[in-house]
């Protein structure tokens, strides 16, 4: 038996396992991605022949960065995929693709057009020079006759004019010139710059018995993508419900295009934040005043501002997007996160500019309420506070407030709360008008004894110039001390709410149209005389 002509006729037939087919550069177009807070999940779909045998389908022009461990694989057909690998491209073996070389070309002809009119305008220039310098010659002494000396002027003038009419329109021409060579190097740059970034390649090893049609997707991580979650919140009037768009700012800077894909935006933990003045623990104990010293008043300022949050300023944004992806999102609760499934395809351009999307228009039963802590600032501030919210999938996010459809300013949304109701704040309300004074006398500094004591108070006035009566909670505070030589004693504090721990007094107040409520807050401080309490 001739065994040699059996193998060979084995591996000719491809019915031999070990055989080969050849290597595939197929095309697989971006389909879907999944955003996340950081980071995005990006699915390539395609399909193509495979010859039978073993053999590899490179997808290429792939970022650079993908997680290789983010990366999967499946397929249908009569198929079987046998590894998966990614791989990056050797710059010193490759040149520019065809697109890149064409842009050159274009450039260096448009360079050779720049130089032919630089030397144009050279030798334009010298002609010029020439003639000016001939016009110089007394051409009557050489015997030339009158008609003679007006045609050469006419020539001379004739000649001159043209020269600078055709250098002004080659300095034109060559503005021109040159305004297309920068966009055309601007453009050359930013297609090299891809091309370095987009070096990636995931190889599919495969197996086929027979040819086949194969159909593929591959799923990969990439870092440089994420979306923020931004909120226009509207309010029409206080016994109104309020109005939320849902929006996302979604960018990516992957170096891909992503071209009329489905998008899905996941959630995760953000951080924690807050959207009004909080009024914290004061806490008195003995300082050094030496180490204070050339600060004067702004002692006690400065410690009041330190303790409380304010709000981060956010970048504007177009508060209308151009369309709503509202009405073709679905909106799914996972074990530890929530996707919005949008249906309508968009288009995320590879330069880190957000693009607004948006997710849900909620409308939100509330009640409403005035806030005031004139300790911090002596201003009264609308809040809607809003219940069942819980089941909203908000995050944390920056918020631009509309009051009538005027907008008033931003606020931010804080919903990791324990708090059963979610606080929306719709800012200052200038007719609410909130002051706090010392009361001057009561206040006073006297000695007993070793000791010195401190005896301070002051008066809150809130005033409703409003022509409806409005509901208000107004927020001071008390210090405390874990020092035992220094004691708090609270001698007015109309039956105010007080919290021991914290200090705070909260009062809640339901004040007339036209009308003026106050408050007082009063309390002396004992310690000894030969020590200082950052009062």
């Amino acid at each position: 038996m001739n065994y040699k002509k059996i193998f060979l006729g084995l591996i000719f037939s491809g019915l031999f396992f070990g055989a080969f087919a050849a290597d595939k550069n197929v095309e697989a177009k971006i389909s879907k991605v999944t955003v996340y807070l950081n980071g995005a999940q990006v699915k390539r779909s395609g399909s193509t022949s495979v010859a039978a045998g073993k053999s590899s389908l490179i997808i290429d022009n792939l970022p650079s960065n993908i997680d290789v461990n983010s990366i999967q694989a499946s397929g249908k057909g009569d198929f079987t995929i046998l590894a998966v690998n990614y791989k990056n491209r050797d710059y010193n073996s490759n040149e520019y693709p065809q697109s890149i070389l064409d842009l050159q070309n274009e450039i260096s002809d448009l360079s050779d057009s720049i130089s032919f009119n630089d030397n144009l305008l050279q030798a334009l220039a010298e002609e010029k020079n020439m003639i000016l310098q001939n016009n110089k010659v007394d051409y009557s002494k050489l015997g030339f006759a009158t008609e003679d000396l007006e045609d050469l002027s006419d020539f001379f003038r004739e000649r001159i004019t043209a020269l600078l009419d055709l250098s002004t329109k080659t300095k034109i021409e060559n503005r021109k010139l040159n305004n297309q060579k920068t966009k055309l190097q601007t453009q050359v740059n930013e297609e090299i710059q891809n091309w370095r970034y987009l070096n990636g390649s995931i190889v599919l090893d495969i197996y086929s018995k027979t040819n086949a049609n194969a159909a593929f997707e591959v799923d990969y991580y990439v870092a440089s993508a994420g979306w923020q979650p931004v909120y226009n919140i509207k309010s029409e009037n206080i016994n109104q419900p309020v109005e939320l768009n849902y929006n996302a700012k979604v960018y990516q800077n992957t170096g891909e295009e992503w071209n009329n894909v489905l998008l899905t935006l996941s959630t995760t933990n953000p951080r924690l934040n807050n959207n009004k003045p909080v009024v914290y623990p004061w806490r008195l104990d003995f300082i050094n005043p030496n180490q204070f010293q050339g600060y004067g008043t702004n002692l006690r300022k400065d410690a009041g501002i330190a303790l409380f949050d304010t709000e981060q300023a956010a970048d504007d944004f177009n508060p209308e997007p151009a369309g709503t992806a509202a009405n073709f999102t679905e909106v799914s609760q996972n074990i530890t996160s929530v996707s919005f499934d949008i249906s309508l395809p968009y288009s995320i351009p590879s330069s880190g500019t957000p693009q607004l999307v948006n997710i849900q228009n909620l409308k939100l039963n509330a009640t409403y309420e005035y806030y005031a802590a004139p300790k911090l600032a002596q201003s009264a501030y609308l809040i809607a506070k809003v219940k069942d919210w819980e089941d909203k999938n908000l995050l944390p996010g920056e918020a631009n407030i509309y009051l009538q459809n005027t907008f008033v300013g931003k606020s931010f949304i804080n919903p990791s709360s324990v708090n059963s109701e979610l606080d929306l704040s719709f800012g200052v309300d200038n007719q609410v008008v909130v002051t706090r004074e010392r009361i001057k006398n009561y206040c006073s500094t006297s000695m007993l004894g070793s000791n010195k004591k401190e005896a301070i108070g002051y008066e809150i006035k809130v005033r409703n110039t409003k022509a409806v009566p409005i509901k208000i909670k107004i927020q001071d505070q008390i210090p405390t001390t874990g020092n035992s030589e220094i004691s708090i004693s609270v001698e007015e504090d109309s039956d105010g709410e007080l919290n021991k721990d914290s200090g705070i007094l909260t009062w809640e107040k339901n004040i007339s149209a036209s009308s003026t409520e106050k408050v007082e807050v009063k309390f002396e401080v004992k310690f000894p005389k030969e020590k200082f309490v950052n009062l």
